[in-house]
């Protein structure tokens, strides 16, 4: 027992040093310091899933079986669907302790999930709130779900929350002391850490200026290319043997997003952004929705 909180111990260190390593060191360099009143409410996302829940296993099982019979059952999707994506290693708990600790200006916790509530969670707590996916989604038609993405495009709309607040991943911690001036100042507004270079093709043959130009490419038309970003509609899709091609869905969503910056503000390289916590305008993020 003694051994394996050791190791639990030294994981969480490991994983904070590498947060804070990942974003640009982290910390506060406000004249304020690090704790002080913010002068809006800021509230705080997890989105959070514990796969090792037989209900949630049989949903997904479920699921699988459907794509397959209906020969939809893509490498991409066989990447994204795996099992691996939806084990809860108990970060959470950790997560949440590192921002009483580190971040207690912070007005309210909301945890985004499937339904499922973590068995230590003290669900009385005036300032922490379980989310259901229902309670985000304007078509219960859509779900269950198993995207990340899709769930990420709606949790804007969580009653109560903030006009500004910040998304985490339940794998995040703050490692030491954080301000909202490592995230936004009312000077120069949301703060964005980034990370590597963009990828600018989606397939050997697919570019990145060839998604989403209102022309449906050949090349381009496949789940892992996001179908052409959408310009291949009702078209049939074209079928690689190549299993390696796969892409995850994180990869799908920068291909995308990219193609949609393209569109708006011209071609060039762009960076991914850091994994790291994210500040979110409410209003900024209904618009990007829109688009």
């Amino acid at each position: 027992m003694a051994q394996g909180l050791a190791l639990w111990t030294r994981i969480i260190n490991w994983m904070a040093a590498i947060f804070v390593y990942n974003v640009g060191n982290l910390k506060s360099r406000s004249e304020e310091g690090w704790k002080f009143n913010t002068s809006f409410p800021v509230d705080l996302v997890y989105t959070w899933v514990n796969g090792s829940d037989p209900k949630h296993q049989a949903i997904l099982a479920r699921l699988k079986t459907t794509l397959q019979k209906a020969k939809a059952y893509t490498a991409t999707r066989d990447r994204n669907l795996a099992n691996m994506r939806f084990v809860d290693n108990g970060g959470l708990r950790y997560s949440l302790r590192s921002v009483e600790k580190n971040a207690n200006w912070i007005r309210h916790v909301f945890i985004v999930t499937n339904g499922q509530v973590p068995d230590w969670l003290n669900v009385e707590n005036p300032r922490v709130t379980i989310v259901k996916h229902e309670a985000i989604f304007d078509h219960p038609e859509n779900l269950p779900t198993f995207s990340s993405h899709a769930i990420e495009h709606n949790i804007y709309k969580i009653r109560g929350i903030s006009e500004r607040f910040i998304y985490m991943n339940d794998d995040w911690l703050f490692g030491q002391n954080v301000s909202l001036a490592d995230l936004y100042t009312e000077n120069n507004g949301t703060k964005v850490y980034l990370a590597w270079n963009a990828p600018t093709q989606c397939g050997e043959k697919c570019k990145i200026e060839m998604i989403k130009n209102d022309v449906c490419d050949q090349l381009c038309n496949y789940d892992h290319c996001a179908w052409d970003g959408g310009d291949c509609i009702d078209i049939p899709e074209q079928k690689p043997k190549d299993k390696d091609t796969a892409h995850c869905d994180y990869t799908n969503s920068v291909l995308y997003t990219n193609a949609i910056y393209n569109r708006a503000f011209g071609i060039k390289k762009r960076r991914v952004i850091a994994h790291a916590p994210l500040f979110i305008e409410k209003k900024v993020n209904k618009d990007m929705v829109q688009r």
